[in-house]
């Protein structure tokens, strides 16, 4: 259970993932804006107002997230609070069942955005953090990395065929975060900036 629950909407049941990390992704992004670096306390507390009080959220409001997101934020708090008061908490009793759904990606996907010119070390040190705090400590970051260095490389003004060639990342169909990772690659390599084909494609899929 949180420190705070927000009240219950009917509306719950057709709340989105997707639309909830993009409202968590917006969170990192301002928080990191705000702070001028990377701040469990500071990021928790923006987590909290989007819980609490609809911030960055696209209607205002928001509903009951849904239960890993809640189970993440969590955890997110737990270890946070643990850590400045000097304990240390089982993060693995407590995600029995967690595991990252392929919108987690986005997610943290503002850490490619802020650090795209920083080194690849201070990247991999908050991704490493981020999921553990998120996931627990025995969930891989290779996705993760894999995902937020496309991102970065793309920034910093990689062609199509440099950033696939980029990719270090072997493919595993019986990971969830994996194969969509495959998959958006996919997109990358078919795309050939005709707008019509690329809605096409993302429709069949």
């Amino acid at each position: 259970m949180s420190p705070i629950d927000p009240p219950l909407y009917e509306e719950n049941e057709n709340d989105s993932l997707w639309s909830d990390d993009v409202s968590l992704a917006l969170c990192f992004l301002a928080s990191l804006a705000h702070h001028g670096d990377y701040s469990q306390e500071h990021l928790l507390q923006r987590y909290f107002q989007w819980w609490m009080n609809g911030y960055m959220s696209p209607t205002g409001l928001c509903f009951t997230p849904h239960i890993d997101i809640k189970k993440s934020i969590d955890l997110f708090g737990e270890t946070q609070a643990a850590q400045a008061l000097g304990f240390q908490i089982d993060i693995e009793k407590k995600l029995n069942y967690l595991s990252p759904k392929p919108t987690a990606l986005l997610r943290l996907s503002p850490i490619a955005y802020f650090y795209s010119k920083h080194s690849f070390l201070k990247r991999l040190e908050i991704i490493k953090d981020c999921v553990k705090r998120m996931f627990g400590i025995k969930t891989s970051i290779d996705v993760f990395i894999a995902y937020i260095e496309l991102l970065v490389n793309a920034l910093n003004g990689f062609s199509k065929q440099e950033l696939i060639q980029s990719i270090q990342l072997e493919q595993n169909s019986n990971d969830i975060l994996n194969k969509f990772f495959f998959h958006l690659i996919y997109l990358i390599s078919n795309d050939n900036n005709n707008i019509e084909q690329g809605i096409q494609l993302a429709l069949k899929n």
